[in-house]
């Protein structure tokens, strides 16, 4: 039984990671929403990456 729910949470994870790790990698700063409502939000996909042991490229671990 334990390998079952840790085999169905373990894709439900799976699934989430690739889905902060898109959220990240496609998200784009625009010019008519606050700059620090949007460094906000990356700062949290980043964090949520970090969580998940997802390894940022170079210095944009020193945000979190």
């Amino acid at each position: 039984m334990w390998e079952a729910l840790e085999a169905k949470y373990r894709v439900s994870d799976a699934g989430t990671k690739l889905y902060i790790m898109e959220q990240f990698h496609d998200y784009w700063m625009v010019d008519d929403h606050p700059i620090v409502e949007q460094a906000h939000e990356i700062r949290v996909l980043a964090k949520e990456l970090k969580i998940f042991r997802y390894v940022l490229p170079g210095s944009l671990w020193q945000v979190a």
